[in-house]
């Protein structure tokens, strides 16, 4: 995480997803790059929308923030986010319900499991009335290369899963902060039920709620856990194969990091480490 403000990111758009050199005949943002005269970013940005060009349009602002946000201080950061706070430009992009989910967070916390799905392009519900506008800036949005890497870490761990199942018959498991744990769909070993056991954890007892519904038919055994609990009472799950988290260390403090790792090597098999050197996985 960077030392900028939290949520500097939802409030416009997720502008770190873009990479260096992406789209790089839309992304060059020439104009200036300090939070006393970028308003311009955000009119530009505004005009073209209004005329059409949605997808020009995104690339260009994320550009923008990020070439805004790498040269700017702390302090000059929050006033450029003041600024777009009350620019006219909110309430369009806000049409984008990923954009407007990230800027709510209405399950308390950002990354949550919801957002993720629309990454998944499980999205737009159908309780959401979502206008044109908003349906072209969502297919934008969640086509960034960092909505192409979450989609691609999902399928990865699908594929892990599997190989896992291959190399050990019935593998035992552990999906820490599993979220809305979509991989185990895309698994064949989990929809054949190949596998010895497979533990689903997570803090937000909704994510768990989703997670017992959609995979029970696979013998999932999905229970609600926080990352410090698990830190706390990692040893009284038992002992795994593999043991992989999606994105989950995004948000932790390097020593909090450094203590959840060594507690999921505790609970790694013997005989996965010496054959597999580390089968612990943090995919993302």
């Amino acid at each position: 995480m960077s030392s900028q403000p939290s949520d500097a990111s939802p409030n416009m758009l997720a502008a770190s997803d873009v990479c260096s050199g992406a789209h790089s005949s839309v992304t060059r943002w020439s104009g200036p790059s300090t939070p006393d005269s970028a308003s311009l970013l955000l009119d530009s940005t505004l005009e073209s929308i209004l005329a059409g060009e949605v997808g020009e349009a995104i690339w260009r602002l994320a550009a923008g923030l990020r070439s805004i946000r790498q040269m700017s201080s702390f302090v000059e950061w929050q006033q450029f986010v003041a600024t777009a706070m009350t620019h006219p430009l909110r309430a369009y992009l806000h049409q984008d319900p990923y954009t407007r989910h990230g800027f709510l967070q209405p399950r308390g916390y950002p990354g949550d499991a919801d957002l993720i799905d629309y990454l998944y392009l499980r999205g737009p519900r159908r309780d959401e009335e979502l206008s044109e506008m908003g349906l072209s800036l969502y297919r934008t949005t969640v086509r960034t290369p960092g909505g192409y890497s979450v989609r691609f870490r999902r399928d990865l761990a699908a594929a892990v899963i599997d190989s896992f199942a291959e190399r050990f018959g019935s593998p035992s498991i552990l999906s820490v902060a599993c979220g809305h744990l979509r991989e185990a769909g895309l698994s064949s070993a989990v929809r054949q039920r190949r596998l010895g056991r497979f533990v689903a954890i997570d803090q937000d007892r909704r994510s768990i709620e989703l997670v017992c519904q959609s995979t029970r038919d696979y013998g999932v055994e999905a229970m609600c856990m926080s990352a410090s609990e698990l830190m706390r009472e990692g040893g009284s799950l038992g002992s795994y194969h593999l043991v992989y988290a999606l994105g989950l260390y995004d948000y932790l403090s390097l020593p909090s990091a450094k203590l959840l790792t060594q507690q999921l090597f505790g609970v790694l098999r013997s005989e996965a480490g010496k054959r597999h050197r580390s089968d612990i996985y943090k995919l993302g």
